[in-house]
């Protein structure tokens, strides 16, 4: 990884994306991701996550992948 400080994951599409930096320096902290339900409710985010812990050699990893989640419900807002 000479030169690149961090890789991040991004879902969805303009104002509504989500990012997650997976990897800065050569640390990977995956008890953020109990912070970000839409990344998690995405297999193919979760699945290039996985890819990029097994792709990358001598990655320190914290903590552990936690269970998928199902998309979160989205309320439309109200104003008055």
């Amino acid at each position: 990884m000479n030169g690149i400080k961090s890789i991040s994951v991004v879902v969805g599409e303009g104002w509504d994306s989500t990012e997650f930096e997976a990897v800065v320096g050569k640390r990977m902290d995956l008890e953020m991701l109990n912070y970000y339900s839409e990344v998690t409710a995405n297999h193919r985010a979760m699945d290039m996550i996985k890819e990029l812990q097994e792709k990358i050699a001598d990655l320190e990893v914290i903590g552990e992948m936690p269970n998928q989640q199902e998309a979160p419900t989205v309320r439309p807002r109200r104003h008055r």
